[in-house]
């Protein structure tokens, strides 16, 4: 299933149903690289509402780092969306375990 979510010629179609699957059998409960991959994977598809739900629900388990924050930021900017990445930072927990591990304000860069 994750195989599909990679696969950069899913259709997005093919992605939802392959989220739908691994969220039912629980295949996403346990790896944090793997949310990450279906974050980025949704992100490309423009599916950015799909992935901020699965970077909420990380958040929500405790279970956040700067690499599935990042992709849930590039997830919302594939999909227009600067006002939820914004929401998303804001939700991230601010404590000494994970302020070391996330960027700080400053350190986002716009451009190329």
């Amino acid at each position: 299933l994750l195989d599909v979510i990679k696969d950069e010629e899913a259709l997005p179609e093919e992605v939802l149903l392959a989220l739908a699957d691994m969220r039912a059998t629980g295949l996403l409960g346990g790896n944090l690289k793997d949310v990450t991959s279906v974050v980025t994977g949704l992100g490309r598809r423009g599916l950015w509402a799909e992935a901020l739900a699965l970077f909420t629900d990380a958040v929500g388990a405790g279970r956040v780092d700067a690499v599935l924050a990042t992709a849930a930021v590039a997830a919302c900017e594939k999909g227009s969306q600067w006002e939820a990445a914004v929401a998303l930072l804001a939700a991230v927990p601010r404590h000494p375990a994970s302020s070391s591990s996330l960027p700080g304000p400053g350190s986002w860069r716009g451009g190329g």
